[in-house]
């Protein structure tokens, strides 16, 4: 039987599983861990971060409120500036309707006072003849600005009233009496217009001015 062999002094034991001529791995040192401090200095600056978008984000839609608001505001500011304008412009057309009506009004009673008083109306009736007259029928020509009907509807005010001591002595050439041969008769325009007065009605009227060639 063969004997084991004894290692000799300062040789390597055959027991160790290392190989001497392979080289070995290094020892990597694990990191070193962040201090405490660091991550508090983090979280406050996603903190400050995040607070500040809040805030950012919260004026912005305030601003964006205020916009609305101050959008509603004019709007309701220009509908009541618009009313208002509304409100004057039909005033204003009232006011100039009511204006023309009452110029239609006097010329209509002036010209009725004048046909009258050629029939001997009394200055002192006036009043009484424009109340009971029919002014209905008398118009008011716009282009011409003539009064249509007025001495046709004094001489029927005549021919109702004139028993109630309202007229005196007539105009000579009024009423069928005998004209003032004095006289000069009306000519060129004057001659128009007095054929115009004495028209009844807007028919009478149209006629008068086809006559004139004033249509």
């Amino acid at each position: 039987m063969e004997a084991t062999p004894t290692p000799t002094s300062g040789g390597t034991s055959s027991t160790s599983g290392d190989d001497p001529g392979k080289e070995q791995p290094k020892n990597i040192a694990d990191p070193a861990p962040t201090s405490g401090g660091d991550d508090d200095s983090i979280v406050k600056k996603l903190k400050s971060e995040k607070d500040n978008w809040k805030d950012r984000a919260m004026k912005a839609e305030k601003a964006n409120e205020d916009g609305k608001r101050e959008a509603l505001e004019k709007k309701e500011e220009y509908k009541k500036l618009y009313e208002l304008e509304k409100e004057s412009t039909a005033k204003t057309k009232d006011e100039l309707s009511k204006m023309h009506e009452d110029r239609r009004k006097a010329r209509i009673n002036s010209e009725f006072k004048a046909q009258a008083m050629k029939l001997g109306l009394k200055a002192e009736h006036a009043a009484d003849a424009l109340r009971l007259a029919d002014l209905s029928k008398v118009s008011l020509d716009p282009e011409t600005k003539v009064v249509i009907g007025a001495e046709g509807i004094a001489k029927e005010f005549h021919e109702k009233y004139s028993h109630l001591g309202f007229f005196g002595k007539a105009t000579p050439g009024t009423d069928g009496r005998a004209a003032d041969p004095t006289a000069t008769p009306p000519t060129g325009d004057d001659a128009y217009i007095a054929e115009l007065r004495a028209c009844k009605n807007q028919q009478e009227f149209d006629a008068v001015r086809r006559k004139h060639n004033k249509t």
